[in-house]
Parts: structure tokens; sequence; C-alpha cells
């Protein structure tokens, strides 16, 4: 697995909080048989789940037993993924936490939504379609863990149903050629209600208390892949921990350069004006480092306490330069009078007054 570098430079530009939907279908028969042949479609699954603010598993038809099947993947993805290195094998609970919305949506959908009688939404569809199981034996203990599977690793699901787009055959083989209007009003209110849900549900992609950035997302994806690359099994709190160490170095470094360049050197070697000139650079500094790091664990505090040893040696060895070079100065300048002085005063017949101007 490898990150497009496109996408990569376009996710460093985006400082701001950044949310992730990803749309899953069902693979077509024959790339899908050869990828199949080991666990892609599972580690796949399983990046798009851990990265995603919203999840949305695009599906035709209704929920049937054959649909729930096909979501297994659900039940291996647990294999695949570790909350903590330390942890044996994670349960489909403890990757809830850290699980986006779900959203199962049912394309070309013709059931009448009914229970009882009653009408139903979609929603409830869902749930009615991962209750339990009755009855005894593998099979349908195989059943259940699946549906169990579902309902622990996305706590918070939702469908949606869309009809048919259009009647004609013809048409529907060039839908992407249709325009909006000529689709069916049904499919149209449908698509409507998605796309309003999608925009107003999709939130910031968090770990733990800490909002994702772009340039955060690009780095948990490399970690997630480099562990992938290397056959190891991709660990939620280790790769978090690898992009907040690399993300409050670089926070540091930001910040190291925004002090040097803010401090004032035109200031006199005098204790106070240099004094001044380093604490408006170190407040510079520090609102840099608190803007670009990020997490609020070791890795902060660790570059948060080296950033303060930096700019107290930083300004220490400055003001100490500074006063050698003032005294410096100062006993250049002393030598050069004397120099004159006693210059003045060799010439023949020279006056104290002529002496005088010379100082």
């Amino acid at each position: 697995f490898r990150m497009d570098p496109e996408a990569v430079t376009t996710l460093q530009l985006v400082k701001g909080p950044i949310g992730v939907v990803s749309v899953c279908c069902r693979p077509r028969q024959g790339k899908s048989f050869i990828l199949n042949q080991g666990t892609y479609s599972t580690q796949i699954f399983s990046l798009a789940v851990l990265l995603s603010s919203m999840f949305i598993y695009n599906q035709m038809g209704g929920i049937d037993e054959a649909a729930l099947d096909r979501l297994s993947l659900v039940t291996e993805m647990t294999k695949h993924i570790r909350v903590k290195a330390s942890e044996g094998r994670t349960s489909a609970t403890e990757l809830g936490q850290f699980s986006p919305i779900f959203v199962w949506l049912l394309r070309d959908f013709y059931l009448d939504l009914t229970e009882d009688n009653r009408k139903i939404t979609p929603r409830d569809y869902l749930e009615l379609a991962l209750r339990p199981v009755q009855g005894g034996g593998k099979d349908i203990a195989a059943k259940n863990e699946i549906r169990e599977s579902i309902q622990a690793l996305f706590p918070d699901r939702e469908c949606f149903t869309l009809v048919r787009p259009l009647n004609n055959e013809k048409e529907l083989q060039q839908l992407d050629q249709v325009t909006l209007v000529t689709l069916r009003p049904e499919f149209r209110t449908g698509l409507d209600a998605l796309t309003k849900f999608v925009l107003e549900r999709t939130r910031p992609k968090q770990v733990g208390a800490t909002t994702m950035t772009g340039p955060i997302l690009a780095g948990i994806t490399q970690s997630f892949l480099d562990a992938l690359n290397n056959g190891a099994v991709p660990t939620i709190s280790s790769s978090w921990q690898s992009v907040e160490e690399a993300e409050c170095r670089r926070a540091y470094d930001s910040a190291t350069e925004v002090y040097m360049s803010a401090f004032d050197r035109t200031k006199p070697a005098e204790e106070a004006a240099l004094r001044e000139a380093h604490e408006d650079a170190v407040q510079k500094s520090i609102v840099t480092y608190n803007v670009n790091a990020v997490g609020s664990g070791a890795a902060r505090h660790k570059y948060e306490k080296l950033l303060h040893s930096f700019l107290k040696k930083a300004f220490e060895d400055y003001k100490r330069n500074a006063f050698m070079e003032a005294d410096l100065r100062c006993s250049n300048t002393i030598r050069s009078m004397e120099k004159k002085l006693r210059a003045a005063c060799l010439v023949p017949d020279t006056k104290v007054d002529n002496v005088l101007n010379v100082s």
C-alpha cells in the first residue's frame, strides 16, 4: 500500500479540522478474485473504518442473510487491528470507540417497509435485520456473531434506501450522462435526504480528544500503511503516538525558527532591552508551538519542555555574545582613542586644546 503523493501534498495544506467519508460497495468479479487470494479486502475495509468519520456501505437490494454474510469482513477486521500493542486480539466493542458513523445504503430498493402492519423507517429495518436469529447450532451462532460484530463495531448507525433512479433500462446503463432532473422524483428525494445527512453528520475525525487536521490524517495513514506493508497489525495507539511524536517535533522546529527570526537584534546590549526582545519572541514562539503541536500526552509535554530549554539557552547565548561584542567594541574604541591621543601629544609644539579636540 502507498499514499498518493498529490493527495498527501493536498492534505498537508489543510491545517484545519478534516472529516473523511468512505464509500464501500460489493466488489465486482475478476479483480476481486485475484486480490482476495490474500487479506486485501479486509485490510482495505479496516483502513476505511479506521480513517473515516462516516462509512457508507453501498448495496443493491435489501438486507438479507447473504448481505449480512458479505459484511463478515467486520468479524475478520478485529484480527487485523489492535487498539494497544500490549493487548491480544481486539474486540469489535473496543474498536467501536474509534469507529465512524455507519450508513447502510440500499440501492434499487423495492420493498415496502412495514412490520406488523405498521410503516417503519429504514433505520428500524436495519435494526430488525440485526436482531439475533433464534435457534441453535454452529450456523446460527455464525450468523449471530456477524450481527453482534456489526452492532458492536458501529454503535452509531443509520440506513437509507434509494429506489431505482430510472425505469428505462437503456438510460440506466448511461446513468452518468443523465441530468438530475430526469431521474425519478422518489430517487431525487431520497438522494437529497442522504446528502443532507452526510453533510450534517460528518464530523472532523478524532483520535481520543484530538481532532485530525490534514497533516495528522496523512501521518496516521502512513503509519497504518507501514504496519500493513511490514506484515504487522496496525495498532491505533502506537500509530497515534508516532504521529503525535512527528507532529510535535515539527511544531518544535517551527517554534524555534519563529523565535530566532522574531528576536529583535537591533536592541542595545542592555539587560532590560534584551529581555524585552526575548519575551516578545518567546510569546510568538509558544503560540506557534501550541497551534501546531497535537495531542496532550507525553510527546507534547516532552517537546514543550525542550522548547523552553531551547528558548532559555538561546537567550543566554545571545546575551553573552552581545555583551562580549559590546565589551570588545568598547575596548577597541578605547585603544583607538589612546593611539590618537598619544599621536596628538607627540606632535611638535602641540597644545592642550589640540589634544582635547582629538577626544
